[in-house]
């Protein structure tokens, strides 16, 4: 799901959007792994 997100993201905002927006959701995935695991120590 999320790499298609990534792929129309390319299309409609162009190629170098879509890489910076790649750079930006690992990101945020990592910081909302990291908030999950908090909340189940």
């Amino acid at each position: 799901m999320t790499s298609q997100a990534i792929i129309q993201m390319a299309v409609y905002a162009g190629f170098p959007a879509a890489v910076n927006g790649t750079f930006i959701a690992e990101e945020v995935f990592k910081e909302l792994q990291t908030e999950k695991c908090d909340y189940n120590e």
